[in-house]
């Protein structure tokens, strides 16, 4: 038995060498075109013979380019099949090359799906798991459409990323029905069976992010729409699934507009339109993602071991680490990390992570590496070191694992410059060492002085030192910054009136935009205030889930020069659900808390403040692997008594 799995993984090895080789020797090696290395200013070969030359053959002639700086690779999923992994032109661009190597969107959901299943297969089934999803066959079919449907409603989308598709053809459709359902049904048979040991190993979200390359999609919500589809066949959760449809029906009657957005670091987990059909996938999307995780949290949750979760975590903090540090080096392996660790965006250009901006008083550059965003991958590596924290207190021991993962998530949190993180760890592990801990007074007087000076240090004297009205009237400024002349946003109308008038509601914004400045988000708040204008119904409703193009597009500002996200999911989730919505969410969160409070212990109650904070002053609820991790983490919190689960 031993001797067949052992077969068995060799095999699997092979393959996955197989597929992260091969791709990149596709040329014809008979012709008479030869790979010329790149160094002078000169191009042309390249612009005469596109899609002559395969990747490989191009490192073979000019083997610089897979790590010198000026060198970048970028995928160009609009090419035709014959042309995948060859060098489809080079453009020279302030003494920078960038490689265009021609992809194929279809070729991609192919070659990246086998390449995560076969991952996953690696994984043990879990023998002692009796679970059977209910209406198996017909849920697959159903996820099968709503694939076609994440296709159809976002066109314009998907007309720059497949090279040849009649989106007008229902048979064009049919062939994608068929490669969906292949890869649906074969995904589901190999995930369902390990379901159990799933639980334990999300922390892996952030090292595979398994967005498909050319598509708007993360292979990883298939699981959880299947369950979601099994569960709303089986009238679950019934109750939330009525108020979402009252909120449903304002956003479909609300869609009557067209926008589009750039989904950028996003794609995957957000909306590149505005129109009906994008406001309903997406909704559908949403409702079934969250069906589907309340269904793999009941049936697994029983599975969930503290010990493997924190060891699966350290593995993949180290991972990300190292990664982060590969890819700002060596511009191959930015390149192929992106597409097979599905990433969202390429790995950051700048290998020096220790840079400040001398311009900004010497600030720290966040830095994040293999990570889209330097926020929530300092939100995870913080998390990480909490848990090791924890773990050390209670066992008096740490494993040579724990050791390394947290040296170097110290070091990630330094470099991806979090401070409101690092300010979290600092009062969750004194708390952690007060609680658990006989420590007499004059030590706790010490320890809090510390944490304050620290505090002090972190924020800046001189921020904490300048008077309250300068600093509570930064929010509204910034958002004047960016108004345009021409047009001006209900929200910024609301403050303009109140400001000037100074009614009872200035002392409401002015305390906001304090907040706003003691957290750095006075510029990020104000440039949503200066766009956010909604009716009546959007803002008690929202626009719709995962929606962020009506925001961006609808009211012209004073532009940043580049897409500046809210940086605070709550006001995501303000515009996605409206102030009831909101207010609904918030108010659940905190009754089941309080309702659990017997069963919360104190790390518990403080991983429930950790994510609070972060929600308040981040975008982490838009990435699919922090809406996971922190709906896992609050699941295990408030359902399951904490002395058993964190042990």
């Amino acid at each position: 038995m031993n001797r067949i799995k052992i077969n068995q993984n060799k095999f699997r090895y092979f393959l996955l060498f197989i597929l992260l080789v091969s791709p990149w020797f596709n040329a014809n090696y008979f012709d008479n075109v030869t790979a010329v290395e790149l160094g002078t200013e000169d191009t042309s070969f390249y612009e005469i013979n596109p899609c002559k030359v395969s990747l490989a053959e191009y490192i073979n002639a000019d083997f610089q380019s897979t790590y010198k700086k000026h060198y970048f690779f970028r995928y160009n999923n609009y090419s035709s099949i014959s042309c995948f992994g060859k060098v489809s032109g080079i453009a020279l661009q302030n003494d920078i090359f960038n490689i265009s190597i021609g992809t194929n969107s279809f070729i991609n959901i192919i070659l990246q799906s086998i390449f995560w299943i076969i991952l996953f297969s690696f994984i043990k089934k879990d023998e002692n798991v009796k679970f059977v999803p209910k209406y198996k066959l017909i849920s697959t079919l159903l996820t099968t459409f709503l694939l076609i449907y994440s296709v159809f409603s976002q066109k314009r989308f998907y007309e720059s990323q497949f090279y040849v598709f009649d989106f007008e053809k229902l048979s064009s459709y049919f062939f994608l029905f068929i490669l969906f359902f292949v890869i649906v049904k074969i995904f589901l048979d190999v995930i369902t069976p390990r379901m159990g040991s799933m639980i334990n190993y999300t922390p892996f979200l952030f090292l595979f992010i398994g967005v498909l390359s050319g598509f708007n999609l993360t292979l990883f919500t298939i699981p959880f729409l299947f369950l979601g589809f099994s569960s709303i066949l089986s009238f679950e959760n019934k109750k939330l699934n009525l108020i979402y449809l009252l909120f449903l029906a304002f956003w479909i009657n609300n869609a009557n507009s067209a926008f589009s957005f750039n989904t950028d670091k996003l794609r995957g987990f957000t909306s590149s339109s505005f129109d009906l059909n994008a406001v309903i996938y997406w909704s559908l999307f949403f409702i079934l993602l969250v069906n589907g995780l309340l269904t793999f949290f009941r049936q697994h949750h029983v599975y969930f071991n503290f010990y493997k979760f924190k060891k699966y975590y350290s593995i993949s903090a180290i991972y990300i680490f190292l990664l982060g540090l590969l890819v700002s080096n060596l511009p191959i392996f930015n390149f192929l990390t992106y597409y097979f660790f599905g990433q969202q965006k390429y790995g950051v250009k700048n290998s020096n992570p220790f840079l400040v901006d001398i311009f900004n008083n010497n600030e720290k550059i966040p830095w994040r590496g293999f990570y889209p965003s330097a926020e929530s991958l300092g939100e995870f590596y913080g998390l990480l070191i909490c848990f090791i924290v924890y773990s050390f207190i209670k066992s008096n021991k740490i494993s040579k694992l724990d050791f390394i993962s947290l040296m170097l998530s110290g070091m990630g949190l330094f470099f991806a410059n979090n401070k409101t993180v690092t300010i979290l760890v600092l009062f969750i592990v004194l708390i952690l060492l007060i609680t658990e801990f006989q420590i007499s007074r004059s030590i706790r007087f010490f320890l809090f002085s510390s944490f304050l000076l620290i505090f002090v240090f972190i924020v800046g004297f001189s921020n904490l030192t300048y008077p309250y009205e300068f600093s509570s009237a930064t929010l509204y400024d910034q958002a004047l910054k960016y108004k345009d002349p021409s047009v001006t946003s209900s929200s910024l109308d609301l403050f303009i009136n109140v400001y000037e008038k100074e009614t009872i509601l200035f002392h409401v914004f002015s305390f906001f935009g304090y907040i706003s400045y003691l957290l750095n988000r006075s510029e990020l708040w104000g440039l949503f205030i200066a766009r956010y204008s909604p009716n009546t119904n959007e803002f008690l409703f929202g626009s719709s889930p995962l929606n962020l193009s009506q925001h961006y597009s609808e009211i012209r500002i004073n532009e940043p020069g580049s897409l500046l996200l809210p940086h605070s999911s709550i006001l995501s989730m303000f515009v996605y659900f409206g102030i009831l919505g909101l207010l609904l969410g918030l108010l659940l969160y905190i009754m089941k808390a309080y309702k659990w409070r017997e069963n919360i212990n104190i790390f518990g109650l403080l991983l429930l403040f950790y994510i609070l904070i972060n929600l308040l002053k981040s975008d982490s609820i838009n990435y699919f692997s922090s809406f996971i991790l922190y709906s896992q983490l609050y699941y295990l919190v408030t359902n399951i008594k904490n002395k058993d689960i964190f042990k």
